[in-house]
């Protein structure tokens, strides 16, 4: 398929053109005919025996998946782009398609077979290019135009060799019509499916067949898409392991040896892979490791390229506990105990712990919410905390204990009722996703070192990066809230401190509101941002802080985001200034 036209150049050069791209693949047919209800489109009617016009895909809470064959006769696909089909009923083909984006994702073997390993994509990034109507209009017995099918167009951008691969996507809409979006099926006239169907879904975090019912027996069904590319033989890339080596390999040979593969053509220069940094344990030990070797609840990354000797493990300081008590312990065993460490040297007489206020009441359920794909939230579950004690609020912080089948499907809010002060700090997990971690739970169990905590210090927001596509199951530790809790500052500690929650994704998911802890901090807690090196010998502030940030932004610690950018690179220029800015600002 390669072209061998030349183009001579004044210069006397002759460039090659590129290979054509062409239809790779066809995982179709949709169409059984010209439209009689409108002039010029097409329908996809529903075949004798047949009920299911459709299968939920939205990227809330549902994903279609099937698979391809690349041709042991051809050298392998270089695949560009994926066109996808969807519906959303009452939508009209005259105006602007109602979706928003497309996430992808392939995988070496079927996704419900463990030992499938992802090769390409994830659930969160939108690779969509453009939507438009695609002429056909999916309906029953009775041609009907309130369900024009929308083909979305999204960049891929791997190469595979021969083999068997599967396409699992999710469709995004722009919420201006709350029907699916639904994935159109496989449709030839006088069958009731494909020979070989085996289309998937996933609904919640399960994959289960696609089957219509209609008449017995249930008839497997196909998921339409088609592949665009050049038929060529794998280009390879870098390829980035988790020692900090890097290889040029394809995609399919990166996965085998547990790489991560950074794009067809990329040069390992251009990849930049990232290097081991120090990793500092609870017992004051350090070994250099990998970013992802060093997750233990008890251990603290000090980012890539960091040394032992820079990282300081052993060194001790005040860690305040969730229960309100302060110990002199490392670091990373305060990390490990879901704590607040206030510093290297540091002494629990200065250390102004937090007061806790533990929840003591029964487990709150969380109704679920109603309506296609959730259009209604389900109502709000509240659990109650009364304050007795009566001071100024410095700050808050919340530690929760959530079972439920769907992060993303929840929204949270903290109240302090006698000042009518609220803040939603969580809406459908990750930030403005629509609710696309499907992982289980915030917190693993209610004991202090299990649970999510919810604080304005943290080094991380809960989104991806640094959480993995999907969330973490049972996540705990210290995350950012999406919106700050900084609200509460100031008002007068006494009364009821609500949490409420609600579910307002995918029906089917349901939890409880098991356990949470109110942590309120007395002015001056707050450890001072500009403090880089926690030293506590006045001035506090001094020329070793700016060799300390420096030290920091350079081994990539999360700490010189100083100003919690979220867009990559999320450390940069604007950083130093921030920091001067609150070197300026001084101590409290």
């Amino acid at each position: 398929m390669k072209l061998s036209l030349r183009i001579s150049t004044a210069a006397g050069l002759a460039l090659a053109a590129a290979p054509a791209l062409a239809q790779l693949y066809d995982n179709g047919p949709l169409i059984t005919g010209p439209a009689t209800c409108s002039v010029g489109n097409n329908s996809s009617a529903l075949q004798t025996g047949n009920n299911l016009l459709g299968s939920n895909v939205n990227n809330d809470s549902f994903r279609i998946a099937d698979d391809f064959t690349v041709p042991a006769a051809a050298p392998g696909w270089q695949i560009s782009s994926v066109r996808l089909f969807t519906y959303q009923t009452g939508a009209s083909h005259l105006n602007p398609s109602t979706i928003a984006g497309a996430t992808l994702r392939i995988w070496d073997g079927p996704p419900n077979v463990a030992g499938s390993t992802v090769l390409f994509g994830d659930t969160t990034t939108n690779r969509m290019t453009s939507t438009s109507f695609s002429t056909i209009f999916r309906h029953g017995a009775g041609c009907l135009t309130n369900r024009p099918i929308m083909q979305v167009d999204a960049t891929v951008g791997v190469s595979l060799p021969p083999g068997t691969y599967w396409l699992d996507w999710g469709i995004t809409p722009t919420g201006a019509i709350v029907s699916g979006p639904w994935q159109p099926l496989v449709t030839i006239l006088g069958q009731r499916n494909k020979a070989g169907s085996n289309g998937l879904q996933l609904v919640g975090a399960t994959w289960q067949a696609i089957e219509d019912a209609g008449s017995q027996p249930p008839a497997p069904q196909d998921a339409a898409f088609t592949f665009t590319g050049t038929v060529a033989a794998p280009a390879p890339g870098a390829c980035c392991f988790i020692d900090g080596t890097c290889q040029q390999l394809t995609i399919a040979a990166c996965a085998t040896g547990s790489g991560v593969f950074r794009g067809d053509g990329v040069t390992c220069a251009a990849a930049a892979c990232p290097q081991p940094g120090a990793c500092c344990n609870a017992d004051g030990t350090c070994q250099v490791v990998a970013a992802s070797l060093c997750t233990g609840a008890d251990q603290v990354y000090h980012g890539n390229s960091s040394t032992c000797a820079g990282a300081n493990c052993a060194a001790t300081g005040a860690c305040c506990g969730l229960d309100g008590v302060c110990a002199v312990v490392t670091a990373a065993s305060c990390q490990g105990s879901n704590g607040l460490y206030r510093g290297a040297a540091s002494t629990c007489a200065a250390a102004n712990c937090p007061t806790p206020y533990p929840y003591v009441g029964a487990p709150v359920f969380i109704v679920d919410a109603t309506g296609q794909n959730g259009t209604f939230c389900g109502p709000e579950s509240i659990a109650e905390i009364t304050v007795a004690d009566s001071f100024t609020v410095g700050a808050v912080d919340v530690s929760m204990f959530i079972t439920h089948e769907w992060q993303g499907d929840l929204v949270f809010t903290l109240t302090h009722v006698p000042s009518n002060t609220s803040v939603e700090f969580y809406n459908r997990v990750p930030f403005q996703s629509g609710g696309s971690y499907d992982a289980n739970n915030f917190g693993a169990s209610p004991n202090n070192a299990d649970l999510f905590r919810v604080i304005d210090s943290a080094a991380n927001f809960y989104r991806t990066p640094p959480v993995p596509a999907g969330g973490i199951p049972g996540a705990r530790g210290h995350w950012k809230p999406d919106v700050s809790l900084a609200a509460f500052a100031g008002v007068n500690s006494a009364g009821v401190w609500r949490l409420r929650v609600k579910d307002c994704g995918g029906p089917a998911d349901i939890g409880n509101l098991e356990y949470w802890l109110l942590s309120l901090h007395r002015p001056g807690a707050a450890v001072c941002y500009a403090n880089c090196d926690n030293s506590t010998q006045a001035p506090v502030l001094n020329v070793a802080d700016f060799g300390c940030f420096l030290t920091r932004y350079a081994s990539g610690d999360p700490y010189a985001n100083c100003d919690a950018s979220t867009q990559p690179p999320v450390l940069n220029v604007a950083d130093f200034g921030c920091f001067l800015t609150k070197y300026a600002a001084g101590c409290p």
